[in-house]
């Protein structure tokens, strides 16, 4: 718009829409900004190249000097657009003019422009006019040039172009103005004749010849001319009207005044005669203006169209003429008004029979003066040959079925000749809508005699009824059936409008078929007023068809036809919908002649996909197919997290664990090693004491969601500029990170890592809730989430703990859009807007996403906390730091706030831990309580404690025992507001001696026995009794540990039991008695006694099995006192035996000489995995073997591989020595900090590695012995772990039959065992290509097997394998196996790389290769591993289900098969063992409908179905019961759509779906239906009575309505894990319900979740505000503190709302009625307008760093309820409400 007011103008020039307007050009909303520069492409030359530099930025310049030698004249150079909206620039250069030779220069310049728009899709350009400036070229030549070019283009998706001229240039823009009018089409002056007709256009409706002319009213020759005006009927209103009076004279407004005193309604029609009017009458009528709230416009237009041609009718009127109704001062749309003009006729036609109208002609005249009426009559002329096609127009496809020919066609249903037609009705049978009003109205009244007469009561859905054919000779019957609209689907309790859909059409075509008849036409069932998507109508159909063809065997139905509406609005999708059906279908589109039939192979049963999927591989990085499928995949988590792996998608990990629940993990050493090379360049004098990796799938769900709509908007908006080209260079942290972790960020979307450092205080509140800048301070940069590329820059915001260390986390950021600055600014709180840079613009939609500030160091921060994730924490120390304080952080923190450290110990089979905290804190399952026999919980501190954290609603159900419980029994509660699920409350008596005893221990029988009833795992129990009932406290501690050693658990597993914090002799009572139960071990240093050490000596735990020919036992003694021919020891590279308890012990047992030996052979002591060899000296042993290992943790080198190294090479030396035994203490404990399991797998793995190497023949060892060091701690639990590691990687022959079934006679077993004994004719093996025999179940082969099975493989694959081939070798030393097969996996990571075959098919391709090649080697038997888990790291579901599919297809599809037996063998040390079992026997059980033994086969039902790999969890078809946890995990699960009211945006896809064809801040506004309005108006109205609404608009806005049901199924997953929420109207405090829901109807009710306390609320707001809001939601991050600080806040009464609006120019104010999701309600009567976001669950405050669970929402009982959301995500503002 230009700065003057001057009025832009618009015209059409050729096909494209041209604007001239005045403005700056940088600030235009188009694809493309056309540049006028120089040949060298200097932007900083010339006023306008330079303007356009300063707002685009440096990177346009940037990318103009990748042309170095620049363009020639009349050339274009592209760039993208910097930082401004458009999508690229394209710099052109002149030279200077110097006459008429310079034009053609122009001309190729504009023309280059305008095609490279078209080549690059664009839809809109903005071009100055190029020259007039310092070049000099004519104003008038320009302008005729330019426009000229537009007129003479051929666009192919060039739409609209901006002429736009300089603000200063007013000669320039009236010149161009001049230019653009000579294409404004040519109009006759007002006084002057026009000829009749003069551009007639005629279609047919029925009898009745509708033409659509450009004409004047005077012009018109019919019997009846319609004119709409003024209720009052003066027609000296009105310009049509006014013209009317004029040509008819007086006289007729005369008679009006005379017959209708009183005028007339919307709708109605006044009759008078014609006058001096060419015509016998002239029908008034009066529309109401389009966007009125009541009556509906739409309604009244049809309803008086209808009703002038029935009067006319009535009256043997032969023609009528209408004017363009509502067109003009009503504001109607050209299209809406022809649509219900072209509806009107038909509902006319279709309601008489053909012989009753007598009207043969039917005018609409558009008003010869109306602007644009040469488009308008267009616009008409295209609504009534829509409406009126003709039938067979256009084939879209034909194929044969089973032998039956299927036709889809476009046309007219009623004038095909078949002899069944199908019928689309209502219960009621009404025969108004769509194709059901056209065969009405062709068949003859006599057809809804029929229908009512036989069925008065009407149908049920699904049901089929039958008339005859009536007036439509060709057709014998007709079937109606009464259909299930497409949006009751989501509101439950119905069958699924597409089963009932499906299984009608099954019905017509059997019905036909039964009765004799050859051929059926269909309309497209479901479409039109059904609102069925036009994918699942299509496959609906197509699905019926295909089983109607291939299921029936005698068909008399030999040819099937679907006639699609000509004049439907979705008709291009219908026709691909069916192109693309039955494509499927038949693998191929035959032509219409349908000859071929569709391949058998091909014609399995059609399933339907409601729902677009994502490609099960992603797609090549660097593409929009990449962004694309990144947005489209269901989030997983990272690759190499390891407790919650990616095997599962993140919304099934987030079922599974608490709010706030993180897991750390020490990270291996590469990701060590990196890291630290990133720390370590800004900080090269601190120490990194340990790395651990933050694992919380409920804070990564957020930040995954929020990538993704990062790649939406680069999908949508374009491609996002990368960090470098914005600011010049990379995150700097990049650069020192390896290939994995750069791999697994995108830069796509700025993702990057970045430091932050924190106070360790901090720490588990940032673990467990993430960075939340709602809580930050501001800085340079406002309160945001700050990142550093410079491990120093985030050193300086760290605090040390008592030990020195300091906490920094390496967190993950999306950057996205990036704006960079040089200026600081405190004061922000979002990012500013792309347009014009400010942070407050209520003017544009769009913002940046990230902030990066220039300083001397760059800082990088994003002002929405989902944006980052922090996913390391580094504990560092500029001191030398022995012990790492954030070691078991969270309990570490939480027990120095208390002074007092937790003591674990096991009891029984029950984990026990004592603390010294507060119970109601307690995150298990259920909480005991003591109370008392009345259950009054208001008596007693601890009754009275729990009653004030969990709400009187724990009170309330304690009510329900009326006669209250007696001492030792229990009562049941739920947790009320805590987070347990339950509370048991017990009561006892007064202390009066120990006959009380009993009593005590029978209420804490009562407790445990109870919690293993209900499925509980954890239980927190106070010390009962102790306080005020004086039980002695001794007695307490010995009766609770007695009972729970004596518990037989089935569920649960852990209690806590929890001491008062002041209670410290209660708590030493219970430390006492808990030391009772730890294992008995001799401290270190101590003597043992002699009994003692004879036992040790006779080795009092031997734990043996057989590796090879070599027996390993784990024995708990001391070194010196094992008997062995070898001794082995590890120490210091020095071999100083002095250093170190267990080679000094050594030393003084051998004696000097040893160290004597040892300095004079090793003076340079030894490197890290080599063996120095002694004599044994005074050891009961030939020799001694020492070495040296690395700290486990250390970067280099690897200690896993030194320790296995040095293992070996021990074994090696003492075999070449021919020594038969060799005692290993166990490698690695104590100061090496080895993990007690790895240490215990690598010595296992050491040992296989050396028998795999050696035939047995060679090995002279025959014992190893494995010693655990007696004076140890935890002595006995660590000679457990290496058992258990011997036994898991030797296990014994089969131990568990999982699951045992036949397939076609083959019998199939699962088995847990070990796969070497298994006595079969073939064995299959995973190697890696190389063909190594080094991963566990390879190895465990190879040791079987012996050396020569190692040789075969290499002589003969010499070069390896590729994956998913087979290698076959003999059985070698497996006497009992005949062939091994040896194949190469792909490891399911790689399935994220791209690129290549997915893992899974390669996996399935291979086990059936195996079955082949064993069947034609004529075996009988095979046994598979569980392949691809283990290293392969398939998840544990898909693993199975590959299995699973090759062998059904292999049983089922092998004719003559010679194997009988399949075997699947599970490595018992598995450690997702239970999960594999588990996976297996699902995947049996779908396979065949139940598992069956030896002797049955599987039904053939169930075989004939394929398995498929359920790599994605299906969500139920069908919503389950409200009320039910089924239901809300359903809510949580279900791909997020619109609400089924929406019009434009509707729910027949995802709300992912329409975000892709949508740009970020559009909003469709939509008047409300009358419903709507009356519920609104309602609620409304309550509170302000006096005030009249002036409309209401629904707004649809689906960026923002995503975000809100991402947000609303965060909180539908709390209610799963964590319990219901309480009601609004129960929470403790509050005074009811929403008010507002009161009022609202039963429609806006069911779409509503009172589950997750979702309710509608009022909003006020400025009138400059609304348009923001619309596009962007209601942003806290702009609000300022209210009375309960900066949130989003909702009202129950819009009076209260009121107050905080403001009024337009037309005395207008804005009100939303907005849904909000409040989830968990605090509910509080005191202001507090510092608050930034929910206070803790726990103790109620804002700043908590103890706890991880806070309220979603705060509720404040002032004179007026408010209601607040502190996460802008938790509102949606649906509705726009303007009043007076």
């Amino acid at each position: 718009m230009s700065s003057d007011n001057s009025k832009n103008m618009s015209v059409t020039v050729g096909s494209i829409k041209v604007r001239v307007v005045k403005d700056v050009i940088t600030k235009q909303q188009v694809d493309v900004i056309v540049n006028s520069s120089n040949c060298r492409l200097e932007l900083k030359k010339g006023r306008a190249s330079k303007a356009l530099l300063d707002a685009a930025g440096d990177v346009i310049q940037t990318e103009c000097d990748i042309y170095p030698n620049g363009i020639q004249n009349g050339e274009i150079a592209i760039t993208s657009g910097g930082q401004l909206s458009c999508k690229a620039i394209y710099h052109g250069a002149l030279s200077k003019y110097s006459g008429p030779q310079d034009e053609q220069t122009l001309a190729n310049l504009i023309k280059s422009c305008l095609d490279q728009a078209n080549s690059d899709g664009f839809q809109t350009m903005a071009i100055p006019a190029l020259g007039t400036g310092f070049l000099s070229y004519p104003v008038p030549t320009v302008a005729r040039i330019t426009l000229d070019c537009i007129h003479n283009c051929s666009a192919t998706s060039l739409q609209e172009v901006l002429v736009v001229i300089f603000t200063t240039e007013d000669d320039c823009y009236q010149t161009f103005l001049t230019e653009a009018k000579k294409y404004i089409p040519k109009a006759k002056s007002p006084g002057k004749k026009l000829p009749p007709q003069t551009t007639p256009n005629s279609c047919k409706i029925g009898p009745m010849t509708v033409e659509v002319v450009v004409t004047t009213l005077n012009s018109v020759h019919a019997d009846v001319i319609v004119c709409s005006g003024p209720k009052d009927l003066n027609l000296t209103n009105g310009s049509l009207s006014k013209s009317l009076l004029e040509a008819a004279g007086d006289g007729l407004q005369e008679e009006l005044d005379s017959s209708y005193p009183n005028g007339i309604d919307f709708g109605e029609c006044a009759i008078s005669k014609g006058y001096n009017l060419p015509c016998k009458s002239v029908y008034h009528g009066t529309l109401p203006k389009w966007g009125s709230s009541t009556p509906d416009p739409s309604f009244i237009l049809k309803k008086f169209m209808v009703e002038c041609l029935k009067e006319a009718n009535n009256h043997a009127m032969k023609s009528i003429a209408f004017p363009t109704l509502g067109l003009g001062a009503l504001h109607f749309p050209a299209h809406q008004s022809a649509k219900l003009m072209a509806q009107g006729l038909r509902e006319f036609n279709n309601s008489h029979r053909r012989i009753t109208i007598g009207i043969s002609k039917v005018i609409i005249f558009v008003y010869s003066e109306m602007k644009d009426s040469g488009k308008i009559q267009t616009t008409f002329l295209n609504e009534l040959t829509g409406e009126s096609a003709p039938s067979g127009k256009k084939s879209v496809f034909s194929v044969k079925i089973g032998g039956v020919p299927v036709t889809v066609k476009v046309g007219n249903i009623t004038i095909e000749k078949v002899d069944v037609l199908v019928n689309s009705v209502s219960t009621k049978l009404g025969l108004t809508s769509g194709s059901a009003g056209a065969i009405a109205s062709a068949a003859g009244p006599g057809l809804a005699n029929e229908l009512t007469t036989n069925n008065p009561n009407g149908v049920k859905y699904g049901e089929l009824v039958v008339t005859a054919g009536h007036d439509i000779v060709n057709v014998k019957e007709i079937y109606h059936g009464a259909l299930l609209p497409w949006y009751s689907k989501r509101a439950g309790g119905t069958k699924p409008p597409d089963d009932i859909l499906e299984e009608f059409i099954l019905e017509c075509l059997q019905k036909a078929n039964t009765n004799g008849h050859k051929s059926i036409a269909f309309p497209a069932l479901g479409t039109g007023f059904l609102k069925f998507p036009t994918d699942v109508a299509s496959a609906c159909m197509v699905s019926s068809f295909s089983k109607f063809c291939q299921e029936t065997k005698n068909k008399s139905v030999s040819e099937i036809r679907v006639v699609l509406y000509e004049g439907a609005d979705n008709l291009k999708q219908l026709e691909k919908a069916f192109q693309d059906e039955f494509s499927q279908l038949s693998g191929e589109t035959t032509d219409t002649s349908g000859s071929d039939d569709v391949k058998k192979k091909s014609s399995k049963p059609h399933h339907i996909h409601l729902r677009r999927r994502v490609p099960t591989a992603p797609q090549q990085r660097g593409t929009k197919a990449y962004l694309e499928w990144k947005y489209r995949e269901d989030a997983r988590t990272p690759p190499h997290w390891s407790k919650f792996t990616s095997k599962k998608k993140l919304k099934d990990w987030n079922l599974q664990v608490q709010s706030g629940a993180a897991h750390m993990e020490k990270v291996d050493q590469k990701t060590h090693q990196c890291i630290e090379a990133a720390f370590r360049s800004s900080m090269g004098n601190a120490q990194i004491v340990s790395i651990h990796r933050i694992e919380n799938v409920e804070l990564f769900l957020k930040y995954s969601d929020e990538c993704q709509r990062l790649f939406r908007k680069a999908i949508v908006e374009g491609e996002l500029l990368p960090l470098h080209k914005v600011s010049g260079c990379n995150a700097k942290t990049m650069q020192h990170l390896d290939q994995t972790m750069q791999f697994h960020t995108h830069p796509e979307i700025n993702e990057y890592y970045f430091f932050h450092g924190t106070k360790p205080e901090n720490v588990p509140v940032i673990t467990g809730q993430g960075l939340d800048n709602r809580l930050a301070y501001a800085g340079l940069l406002g309160t945001g989430v700050y990142g550093a590329e410079d491990a120093a820059k985030s050193n300086g915001y760290t605090g040390a703990d008592t030990n020195g260390c300091r906490p920094m986390f390496l967190m993950r950021m999306c950057l996205g859009d990036i704006y960079m600055t040089s200026k600081s600014s405190s004061g922000i709180r979002r990012p500013p807007c792309k347009k014009c840079g400010l942070q407050v613009c209520n003017a544009h939609q769009e913002l940046f996403d990230s902030v990066v500030a220039s300083f001397a160091y760059r800082e990088f921060v994003v002002y929405d906390r989902s944006q980052s994730y922090p996913e390391y924490l580094i504990c560092t120390s500029t001191c030398d730091c022995k012990k790492a304080h954030f070691l078991g952080l969270f309990e570490e923190l939480k027990m120095a706030a208390n002074n007092c450290k937790p003591l674990f110990v096991t009891v029984g089979s029950i984990k026990v831990r004592v603390i010294k905290d507060v119970i109601t804190d307690q995150q298990v399952d259920v909480i005991v309580n003591s109370s008392n026999c009345r259950l009054d919980l208001s008596k007693g501190r601890a009754s009275k404690a729990l009653l004030e954290a969990a709400g009187d609603v724990i009170q309330t159900e304690c009510d329900k025992y009326p006669n209250g419980i007696q001492n030792g029994e229990i009562a049941i509660t739920s947790g009320g507001q805590l987070s347990c699920k339950a509370i048991y409350h017990g009561a006892l008596s007064k202390y009066s001696g120990p006959q009380d005893d009993q009593t005590l221990a029978k209420l804490i029988k009562a407790c445990l026995y109870q919690a293993n009833t209900d499925g509980f795992q954890t239980m927190a129990i106070p010390a009962l009794g102790t306080g005020f009932l004086s039980y002695p406290v001794p007695t307490v501690a010995r009766i609770t540990l007695d009972c729970i050693h004596n518990c037989s658990s089935t569920s649960l597993q852990e209690v806590l039991v929890v001491i008062y914090k002041p209670e410290h002799n209660c708590f030493k009572a219970f430390l006492a008695e808990v030391k009772k139960y730890l294992p008995k071990a001799s401290s270190q240093g101590r003597q043992l006694q002699s009994s003692q050490e004879r036992q040790l000596q006779t080795q009092t735990t031997p734990n043996s099995c057989k590796i090879g020919p070599m027996a390993v036992e784990v024995v708990v003694n001391t070194l010196s006192s094992v008997h062995a021919d070898v001794i082995v020891c590890n120490g210091s590279k020095d071999l100083k035996l002095s250093n170190g308890s267990l080679s000094k012990s050594l030393l003084e047992a051998a004696g000097d000489g040893l160290q004597e030996e040892l300095d004079s052979s090793y003076p340079d002591g030894i490197d890290f995995g080599e063996c120095a060899i002694s004599k044994g000296y005074n050891l009961p042993c030939k020799s001694v073997y020492y070495g040296t290992l690395p700290k486990w943790g250390s970067s280099a080198p690897d200690p896993s591989y030194i320790l296995k190294k040095f293992m070996v090479e021990c074994l090696k030396e003492a075999n070449q020595h021919s020594m038969t035994s060799i005692a290993f203490p166990t490698l690695g404990l104590g100061v090496l900090h080895f993990p007690a399991h790895q240490s215990a797998r690598l010595m296992i793995q050491g040992i296989f590695e050396f028998i795999n190497n050696h035939p047995h023949a060679t090995i002279s060892i025959n014992k190893v012995i494995i010693v655990v060091y007696s004076a140890m701690k935890d002595s006995g639990k660590m000679q457990t772990t290496y058992v258990k590691e011997l036994e898991d990687q030797s296990a014994p022959s089969v131990n568990k039959t999982v699951y045992s079934g036949k397939i076609d006679s083959v019998s199939i077993t699962v088995n847990v065992g070990n796969i070497t004994k298994e006595k079969v004719d073939v064995l299959v093996n995973s190697v890696p290509t190389n063909l190594g025999l080094t991963s566990r179940g390879a190895a465990a082969i190879a040791a079987a097997a012996g050396p020569n099975l190692a040789t075969e493989l290499t002589t003969n694959n010499p070069n390896g394998v590729k994956h998913g081939d087979i290698v076959v070798t003999g059985g070698h030393d497996l006497s009992n196996v005949k062939e091994i097969y040896h194949g190469a996996l792909l490891p399911w990571y790689s399935k994220r790389a791209g690129g290549t075959k997915p893992p899974e098919d390669i996996l399935e391709e291979l086990i059936l290769e195996c079955l082949q090649k064993a069947n034609t080697n004529g075996h009988k038997s095979i046994a598979f591993p569980a392949l691809g888990t283990g290293y392969h790291k398939f998840p544990t579901d898909v693993a199975p289900a590959c299995m699973t599919s090759a062998f059904g297809k292999f049983c089922r599809e092998t004719k003559s098969k010679t194997v009988t037996e399949i075997r699947v063998v599970l490595y018992k040390g598995a450690d997702d063992l239970r999960l594999l079992e588990k996976a297996f026997q699902d995947e049996f059980s779908k396979l065949a409908s139940a598992t069956t033994d030896a002797s049955d086969g599987v039904k053939k039902t169930a075989a004939s179905m394929a398995s498929q790999t359920p790599l994605l969890q299906q969500v139920p078809k069908v919503p389950p019961q409200r009320g039910t946890k089924a239901y809300l995990e359903w809510k949580y699960r279900e791909d997020a759509r619109t609400p089924p009211y929406w019009s434009k945006f509707t729910n027949k896809i995802t709300l992912k779906d329409w975000n892709l064809q949508v740009k970020s801040g559009a909003a469709h506004l939509e008047s409300v239906d009358q419903s709507t309005y009356r519920s609104i108006r309602a609620a409304f109205k309550s509170s302000m009575g006096q005030s009249k609404i002036v409309s209401i608009q629904r707004i649809e806005n689906v960026v923002l309505f995503l975000k809100y049901s991402d947000e609303c199924q965060r909180l539908f997953r709390k209610a799963v894990v964590e319990g219901d929420f309480v009601p609004l109207q129960k929470v403790r405090n509050s005074t009811g319900t929403a008010k507002t829901m009161q009022h609202l109807d039963q429609t806006m009710h069911d779409h509503t979740h009172p589950e997750i306390n979702e309710y509608y609320f009022f909003h006020g707001t400025k009138p400059h505000c609304v348009s923001v809001i619309t596009g962007q939601g209601l942003d806290n991050r702009l609000a300022g503190p209210g009375l309960l600080g900066t949130g989003v806040y909702g009202a129950e009464d819009a009076a209260k709302s009121s107050s905080y609006t403001g009024v337009d120019s037309k005395g207008c104010h804005p009100m939303f009625l907005m849904r909000m999701c409040l989830g968990d309600i605090y509910i509080t009567s005191r202001s507090a307008a510092g608050i930034r976001r929910p206070p803790c669950k726990k103790c109620g405050r804002q700043m908590c760093t103890s706890h991880q669970e806070i309220y979603d929402s705060v509720v404040a009982n002032f004179m007026a309820r408010e209601f607040v959301v502190y996460d802008r995500s938790q509102s949606y503002p649906e509705y726009l409400i303007w009043y007076q």
